[in-house]
């Protein structure tokens, strides 16, 4: 006999909602005992309970299923960051420490395990608004997966930006880092997400299929240009980093920020490939993947900022460095996620084969879609310069 999906979620509602107020009463403190760090277990078993109860809500998939089990502890652990970071509040007389919120993961990861290996329960079949039910609308369960993973990277952010505000603050290190991070996000707006993206997917889509082997071939070849020309526009941006640094005197303001730019202007070229790989999955049916790059780029960053933090120099200017190379390795994380979800489709050619009209097409409508979307970027971009400029 199975426990009907509702009274799962009733049981998930009231639990996680007792476990919000736990965490967030003001003062609370647990009592030492034989055991100790008895809030550690705490944490652990609390946060692994919300885990399984989760999942067996069945929003996120079926019991044993490896996406499933991913989407849970991805939801899970973004809320576990986010629970954590936001004990700092003003008020509350409660601090957000660093064994906390990794005893919070290790509970997520234990629960997204247990939900993996162990469907002691599974959701009801006959529950035709559980995530992989028969007869589920194709349009109504890419949207779920779309918006609950979007859900979880616009948590991730709230929480990066509390980790950062709590570890690094104002100051001016963070200003520069902020000041430096506009510039790979103008062209990813401007290739990645604007533009190329514009151009390729009205191409691509068709070709899927009407010539699925011209298709992968076009795959191919966009992302190998994408690829090879922003990066060697990143390399050019470097150099000029680099021969600004040997302008700069040692203690001019400035050079902070060019450093900063230096180490992250390599993420804008993978960003953009993962876009473009983010829009052959779309109109392949995977939207997981790209939806998740996001909550890639805010788990590096927060890792970066809490390591630099607190792990290895301890101060704010380490844990803003830190923030820099997770936004770096977020960037390769990004394109080999979305590559291998992409393993099955994507052919590597050694000439066009039949591709090269397609690239003509797509090279043709590139051009007017990025002087009409750069106009609004680069005034962003001015705007945030002339912003960091006082500071």
């Amino acid at each position: 006999m199975t426990v009907p999906v509702r009274v799962w979620r009733w049981v998930f509602a009231v639990y996680a909602s007792a476990l919000f107020f736990a965490t967030h009463v003001p003062q609370l403190r647990l009592p030492e005992g034989p055991i100790p760090r008895p809030d550690i277990v705490v944490h652990v078993c609390a946060f692994g309970v919300w885990t399984v109860l989760l999942g067996l809500t069945g929003w996120l998939g079926r019991a044993g299923s490896p996406r499933s089990a991913a989407f849970v502890g991805l939801v899970a652990g973004a809320y576990a960051v986010a629970d954590e970071a936001t004990q700092a509040v003003p008020g509350l007389g409660r601090v957000a420490v660093l064994d906390d919120a990794i005893a919070n993961l290790a509970g997520v990861a234990a629960g997204a395990l247990a939900w993996w290996v162990m469907p002691m329960v599974r959701p009801d079949a006959e529950d035709r608004s559980a995530s992989g039910a028969a007869g589920d609308d194709a349009i109504a369960g890419h949207a779920r997966t779309f918006a609950g993973i979007t859900m979880v990277s616009r948590v991730l952010g709230l929480a990066r930006d509390a980790v950062t505000s709590r570890v690094i603050g104002a100051s001016a290190v963070w200003s520069a880092f902020v000041t430096a991070f506009i510039v790979p996000n103008l062209l990813r707006r401007l290739f990645g997400e604007g533009a190329l993206t514009a151009a390729f997917i009205p191409e691509y889509a068709p070709l899927v299929g009407r010539d699925p082997r011209v298709a992968s071939r076009v795959l191919a070849l966009t992302v190998t240009l994408v690829g090879a020309g922003l990066g060697a526009l990143a390399a050019v941006g470097m150099i000029g980093c680099l021969i600004a640094l040997g302008m700069l005197g040692e203690e001019h303001p400035a050079r902070t920020t060019v450093w900063f730019l230096l180490v992250m202007l390599p993420f804008m070229p993978c960003v953009c490939v993962t876009a473009v790989l983010g829009g052959a999955l779309q109109t392949h049916g995977r939207f997981g993947p790209h939806a998740g790059a996001p909550v890639v780029l805010n788990i590096a960053m927060i890792v970066g900022v809490v390591l630099g933090g607190f792990v290895i120099g301890g101060d704010t200017r380490s844990a803003a460095w830190g923030a820099a190379l997770g936004v770096l390795v977020a960037g390769f994380a990004q394109v080999a996620w979305c590559g291998m979800a992409l393993s099955r489709v994507i052919d590597w050619p050694r000439a066009l084969g039949g591709a090269g009209e397609a690239l003509r097409r797509i090279g043709r409508r590139f051009a007017p879609a990025m002087i009409g979307m750069g106009t609004l970027q680069i005034g962003v971009m001015i705007d945030g310069l002339i912003a960091g400029y006082p500071v």
